[in-house]
């Protein structure tokens, strides 16, 4: 049976809805975050210090960033979603909360060492499990099993970081770094996932013309992402790799060359998420290249973490906020140069040091001024409208 939520009359709506729908919290905590992580790493880089919280500087600035921020963008678009394809209700109010305080509380903690290192890594731990299950237990009542791809993943997810505290902790050796690897791979799984099913929807609801998908490519699109995974976690910097790396990028140039449509550079709200599935293909090849010992593996996993992670969490922040808060979804002022500026960010970060590799503290304090100016205007334009009930009235 669907709970049916009456929607109150204006009169009566809440000055304040922090808690009403998953994307409200996250997608707000998300956008302020990525600021506050930019700042510290490029301080810290700048001056060579580091406080010396539970994580080294390295591990603090990979594990935050796939964690802490790209965690919270997930989860507020999944929890979202979620009650848009089962009409049933996702957690709001007190038990979202909760949600936001178990991804919230490790954040604050792991630069305050206030508890013992492993309770700290059990809080960290909570999050990711109790996600896949509110996610879950809303997908097994609708019947959803098409969609219980999700959850696993994001129990996937709590698996990985629970390697990657048991190596801080000293129980195990040499599995943190390979764990971090397959995190971010499997962030791009989700992309992979999620793209295909909005992105030739949201251009051919915008230009009037759905784009012809390539039903073989499509097919296999979300196979070959996981094959991807599994052969950089476990054959990585081999012959076998580079060439599914290769293979894998071909395929999903195809895709986005199938859902090209002349008309969606007429509007920010398509080419942020046309240009950034871009950087996910460049990201595979630049896998390639790594793995024939050819360049530097940084320089693929920032065309994964800037290139494409970031900027399609921005992209669906700003549409996903505007549509679920009762407003037109178009770029609101001053997004376009947002979107920009994280598309800059991630050319600086990317190539220039394979052509400049002599200057990494200017090229890093550039792409980390274009991050973090993109995320203050984000914070800017949207805190107000992620704050405040929708315009039409309705719940969410």
């Amino acid at each position: 049976m669907i709970e049916v939520i009456k929607s109150t009359g204006p009169s009566e709506q809440p000055r304040w809805s922090p808690l009403a729908l998953g994307f409200r919290p996250f997608f707000f905590a998300a956008g302020w975050i990525a600021v506050l992580l930019m700042l510290i790493f490029v301080g810290s880089y700048s001056t060579q210090e580091w406080q010396g919280n539970y994580f080294d500087f390295q591990f603090w600035h990979a594990h935050e960033m796939l964690f802490g921020f790209s965690v919270a963008v997930i989860a507020g678009f999944l929890l979202t979603a979620a009650r848009n394809w089962t009409g049933l209700p996702t957690p709001t109010g007190n038990m979202l909360g909760l949600l936001v305080g178990l991804w919230l509380t490790p954040r604050l903690l792991s630069a305050v060492p206030l508890i013992p290192a492993p309770l700290f890594a059990i809080l960290d731990m909570l999050f990711l499990p109790a996600l896949a299950f509110a996610l879950f237990k809303v997908l097994h009542k609708a019947d959803q099993k098409r969609n219980y791809i999700l959850p696993a993943i994001l129990m996937l997810m709590g698996a990985v970081n629970m390697a990657v505290h048991l190596e801080i902790l000293g129980v195990v050796e040499d599995i943190a770094r390979p764990a971090m690897q397959l995190m971010l791979n499997l962030i791009v799984v989700l992309i992979v996932l999620m793209a295909g099913r909005v992105v030739p929807f949201f251009i051919g609801s915008a230009v009037g013309r759905r784009p012809e998908t390539i039903t073989v490519v499509e097919r296999f699109a979300i196979a070959s992402a996981f094959l991807f995974a599994a052969t950089e976690l476990i054959v990585p910097d081999t012959w076998l790799s580079a060439v599914v790396a290769i293979a894998v990028a071909v395929l999903h140039a195809l895709r986005l060359k199938s859902w090209y449509q002349p008309g969606l550079w007429q509007q920010p709200m398509l080419w942020v998420l046309y240009l950034a599935y871009g950087w996910l293909v460049i990201g595979f090849f630049l896998h390639a290249l790594a793995d024939m010992m050819l360049i530097e593996r940084v320089h693929a996993m920032h065309a994964f973490t800037i290139g494409a992670i970031s900027t399609i969490a921005m992209g669906m922040m700003a549409r996903v906020s505007l549509g679920h808060s009762g407003r037109r979804v178009q770029a609101l002022p001053w997004m376009p140069a947002a979107f920009i500026l994280l598309m800059l960010a991630s050319f600086i970060r990317v190539v220039l040091p394979l052509l400049w590799p002599d200057n990494m503290e200017l090229i890093i304090h550039a792409a980390g001024c274009c991050w973090v100016v993109a995320f203050i205007i984000f914070g800017i334009r949207y805190s107000a409208i992620l704050m405040r009930p929708r315009t039409d009235g309705q719940p969410g």
